[in-house]
């Protein structure tokens, strides 16, 4: 597999990342277990601080389509999910509703801007997480 090839399944991998991020945020959590949460979380947390920056964010438009009005959204999104982060944060996510309406609202709002269709987190990753092309690097 070429460089530029593979330089392109990781930037759709990052591009896939951030829509499972704001998929996460843009959904009512309350239906979902503990251990799904806890999941959700990994998927957030240290993530964000890289893929929700204006210059990756720039680096991947080949997938999102994000101009300087979003790139502001997504930082405000950012902020405001690192101010949850504690020991088990998962549990705030579902039961500090006002806190998450927050989240959710920007998220949904994001998606809008993107013109991006919501699909349910579990849903996404099933479709969209196989890397086997990592073994071909």
């Amino acid at each position: 597999m070429e460089n530029s090839e593979i330089a392109q399944k990781i930037k759709k991998y990052h591009s896939d990342e951030i829509r499972l991020i704001l998929f996460i945020c843009a959904t009512d959590l309350t239906k979902y277990s503990d251990d799904e949460l806890v999941n959700f979380t990994e998927d957030i947390e240290g993530r964000i601080e890289v893929l929700f920056e204006p210059t990756f964010l720039s680096s991947i438009s080949d997938y999102i389509q994000i101009d300087k009005g979003i790139i502001k959204d997504f930082h405000k999104l950012r902020n405001t999910l690192t101010n949850l982060y504690s020991s088990q944060w998962h549990k705030k996510m579902k039961d500090n509703k006002t806190y998450w309406f927050k989240v959710n609202n920007l998220s949904l709002d994001i998606l809008q801007k993107l013109r991006l269709n919501y699909i349910e987190p579990l849903t996404f990753i099933e479709n969209n997480f196989e890397v086997d092309w990592i073994y071909e690097i």
